[in-house]
């Protein structure tokens, strides 16, 4: 079927419009009142785009719209609210409806395709993070209780877990592009607090919190791939199941005959366990996306942190301005340095503070310069190998886990605020470790809490690192 035998031609000029910021408001501004009624009054409606919309509403270019009536005189919040209603019931956003003959109430409803279309806009411009669904909990629930108490809902918990199972895909499979999608942004990011950002507020809360973490933890395909199979598999040896869950589809009139029924029943078991274990290789490359991301992240920041000279030229500059103030008798430098930098003046008076600095002797050897060391090529090139390596494998796996152990030493558990981060190599340690930590084959495992902590002038999450029990 076209799509605009669906929906009209003319839908979505509203928002391509020069009012567009206006329209896409009130559809959103509909869609509160039609979660919370039946039957939407337009007078009601009417008030509510005024005191939803307050001011913008005065902002609609009428004649922008190229509509029939601009001639029309919209002046008052009233008319252009009643305005917004003709435009979004001219492109079909919504219908026009009386309750009965007797009321002459008029009402407002909405399509079937504009109630859709109207929630993904919503769901677009929601900037909260979306639970996580238990995609295999939900399957693996279902057919246990139709395997059990319910086993006259067998053929309906199939085509549950069937239904479940295309939505869980599509879920992982926007998980995958959505980290090439934070990868990518990563050659935007020009700064150090860029990056943190984009890792701690962005990628972990976007990411890691709403769908990888469970994943990879409560709700994981290894966890409840074992019990979905083996019922399934039970169902499938027993003709009897088969023949009960046939009727049950034709009951609900999903085949034609009892062959077709025995057919399609057989062809969705397969399918969900052949999906499965399409989906755990689709694991897999996610969690190669996720290391390749993080690696990224840790190698930028790490190359900023070790090029950027700019804060360091700009100290240089104030502290030789305020030198240059002090020879000259103003202090006035000084103090407003001190003022923004939140500096404090400290001197030290002591025994060797008074002192002539004695005058060094050198003495010079007219001899001409002396001979390079020969250095042989091949110890040369095992101390460069070395060097390479030891730089290399400065953040690796191994130096992580050696951090950890080093953190926790004796303690059962420790937070942001007791970690000991002496230096920048400590951060980009704690953040591997941070990933790391949802590898249920390290010795230790992390607890995510609210709000951020200031450790040694580093802002972190509020974390807790515990060792895992045998």
């Amino acid at each position: 079927m076209d799509l605009f035998e669906v929906i009209p031609t003319n839908l979505f000029t509203i928002l391509t419009s020069k009012n567009r910021s206006v329209y896409a408001d009130s559809l959103l501004i509909m869609r509160k009142a039609f979660k919370e009624n039946v039957l939407i009054d337009k007078e009601v409606l009417t008030n509510e785009l005024i005191n939803e919309l307050h001011s913008n509403i005065f902002d609609i270019d009428v004649k922008a719209d190229e509509d029939p009536n601009a001639a029309t005189s919209y002046k008052d919040a009233v008319s252009l609210a009643k305005y917004i209603i003709k435009r979004l019931a001219d492109t079909g956003w919504i219908d026009m409806e009386y309750e009965s003959e007797d009321h002459l109430v008029e009402y407002v409803s909405l399509p079937p395709y504009s109630v859709h279309f109207i929630n993904i806009i919503a769901d677009l411009t929601n900037n909260e993070v979306k639970e996580y669904d238990s995609f295999m909990y939900a399957m693996y629930s279902s057919l246990l209780n139709a395997d059990g108490e319910y086993k006259d809902y067998r053929y309906t918990a199939l085509n549950s877990v069937y239904e479940k199972m295309l939505e869980f895909e599509d879920s992982l499979k926007t998980l995958f592009h959505n980290l090439k999608r934070h990868y990518t942004n990563l050659v935007s990011l020009k700064t150090v607090n860029q990056i943190l950002s984009e890792h701690f507020d962005s990628y972990q809360k976007d990411v890691i919190m709403q769908i990888y973490l469970p994943l990879k933890t409560k709700d994981s395909i290894t966890r409840f791939k074992g019990s979905i199979f083996t019922i399934l598999m039970k169902w499938m040896r027993d003709a009897d199941i088969i023949d009960s869950m046939a009727g049950q589809a034709l009951v609900q009139a999903k085949y034609p005959d009892v062959d077709s029924a025995h057919a399609g029943i057989l062809s969705k078991i397969n399918y969900i366990v052949d999906k499965l274990t399409d989906l755990e290789e689709l694991v897999d490359l996610i969690d190669k996306r996720n290391t390749t991301y993080v690696s990224a992240a840790t190698d930028k920041m790490s190359h900023l942190l070790n090029n950027d000279k700019s804060i360091s030229g700009k100290l240089t500059k104030i502290m030789a301005k305020v030198a240059t103030d002090l020879q000259n008798g103003y202090e006035s430098s000084l103090d407003v340095t001190m003022e923004v930098l939140q500096l404090q003046k400290q001197q030290v008076l002591s025994g060797e503070s008074l002192f002539t600095r004695a005058q060094g002797n050198f003495e010079t050897d007219d001899s001409g310069p002396g001979e390079l060391t020969y250095v042989d090529d091949e110890v040369a090139n095992k101390l460069t190998e070395a060097f390479e390596s030891e730089t290399r494998n400065r953040f690796s796996h191994q130096n992580v886990i050696n951090f950890m152990k080093e953190q926790l030493n004796d303690k059962e558990s420790v937070n942001s605020n007791e970690l000991q981060l002496s230096s920048i190599d400590d951060m980009i340690l704690l953040m591997n470790a941070f990933m790391d930590a949802y590898d249920d084959k390290l010795f230790y495992r992390m607890k995510l809490e609210h709000g951020q902590v200031i450790n040694n002038d580093y802002q972190i999450p509020n974390l807790v690192f515990s060792k895992r029990r045998n």
